[in-house]
């Protein structure tokens, strides 16, 4: 299907939401993404300009992001053993992080917003250039914030970094 009014293709796949996969590749040129569902073991994606939306995703081994130049948004699911590499734009996480991430900031925003409580997680966080923040404090300086099983490792780069995380762990999801 090829969209009259600029002359951009579009391609729609459709995969069943009632099907665990085992490896799930997306390797993402220029356009626009609008994921609904997905999930696998192993999830990775490489975008390149555009903007990409993935609404409950759920990678049970490991989720890797490429996330290029514009706007990657995730809302909801159960993001284990994640690697986020920002690009130049801004990087939207609604979701629930477990074991380990490393998430090396760019140029530009990321907003973490965390559905499980801050003791959940261990943050051990690089400031960078940019500029971080905690729950709504600004961070001056590397810093490790409390002692949780799931440890987020936080490269800043030029950007700002907002982590925020739940009061109650009532949307916190726990998957083996």
């Amino acid at each position: 299907f090829i969209d009259k009014l600029y002359d951009i293709p579009e391609l729609i796949v459709t995969i069943s939401k009632d099907i665990k996969y085992e490896d799930i590749i997306i390797d993402f040129g220029q356009g626009t993404i609008d994921s609904d569902y997905l999930y696998a073991d192993n999830i990775s994606v490489n975008l390149g300009a555009g903007k990409a939306s993935f609404d409950n995703i759920i990678g049970l081994d490991k989720i890797k992001f490429n996330s290029g130049t514009g706007v990657l948004n995730i809302k909801g699911g159960y993001l284990n053993n994640l690697e986020l590499d920002m690009g130049v734009g801004s990087v939207n996480i609604d979701a629930n992080i477990n074991d380990e991430a490393i998430i090396n900031g760019g140029v530009g925003e990321l907003n973490l917003n965390l559905t499980c409580i801050k003791e959940n997680y261990m943050f051990d966080i690089s400031k960078g250039i940019g500029s971080i923040s905690f729950d709504g404090k600004k961070q001056k300086e590397d810093n490790k914030i409390s002692n949780g099983a799931s440890i987020i490792k936080i490269n800043g780069g030029i950007g700002s970094i907002n982590i925020t995380t739940a009061l109650e762990n009532d949307k916190c999801i726990f998957m083996e």
